[in-house]
C-alpha cells in the first residue's frame, strides 16, 4: 500500500507555526477508501499516514506534544491503546499529552466505516 500525506486546498495535511506543526485529523482512508473495518488495521493505517506528514514537516512520533483521539464506540479503546503504545510510551522517549472523545464520525462511504480519527500537534527540535 503506499501512503502519501493528503493534499487539499481546505484541507492542508498540516500548518506550521513557528515551531509547532499542527496535524489535521486523519482517518485511516487511503485512496478514497477506509482500508479496513477493524480498529486495529484503521489506527496501524492512521499512524502510517502520520509519519509521513509529520515527516514532511521535520518531525517524527518523538516530537509530538499532544494526542486528539476521536473514536467511534468505547468498545475499541483497549485495542487501540495497544497501537497507541508502539508509536508512544517510555520506550520512544514519553507519552504526549493526550485526549480522547467518542462520537459519530463523518462516513463518506457506507463500508468500512471510520472507526478513528486522530490529529496530533508536535514540536520541531532545534
Amino acid at each position: 500500500m503506499s501512503i502519501e500525506a493528503v493534499q487539499a486546498p481546505l484541507y492542508p495535511p498540516c500548518r506550521v507555526v513557528g515551531d509547532l506543526v499542527f496535524v489535521s485529523g486523519q482517518n485511516a482512508e487511503v485512496n478514497g477508501y477506509i482500508q479496513s473495518d477493524n480498529i486495529v488495521d484503521q489506527t496501524k493505517t492512521i499512524f502510517e499516514l502520520l509519519a509521513v506528514t509529520l515527516a514532511s514537516a521535520g518531525c517524527s512520533f518523538q516530537d509530538v506534544i499532544k494526542v486528539n483521539g476521536f473514536l467511534h464506540t468505547e468498545d475499541d479503546f483497549e485495542q487501540f491503546n495497544q497501537v497507541y503504545r508502539e508509536y508512544f510510551g517510555p520506550q520512544h522517549g514519553s507519552y504526549p499529552a493526550r485526549s480522547m472523545a467518542l462520537g459519530v464520525l463523518t462516513q463518506k462511504h457506507q463500508q468500512n466505516k471510520a472507526l478513528i480519527e486522530i490529529e496530533l500537534v508536535a514540536q520541531k527540535r532545534a
